[in-house]
């Protein structure tokens, strides 16, 4: 049987993060992480 569950936790996620750049703009960036990392560093940080 396929366990979706865990394969969210160990698969690759992709957040969207809002960056800005120097001049103030402000956009939004896919960025590829592990899940386990994404918990303990948010995109934030």
């Amino acid at each position: 049987m396929h366990n979706a569950a865990q394969d969210r936790r160990s698969a690759p996620a992709m957040t969207w993060v809002k960056v800005t750049d120097i001049k103030g703009r402000t956009r939004m960036e896919a960025r590829w992480t592990s899940a386990s990392s994404a918990v303990a560093r948010p995109a934030a940080a």
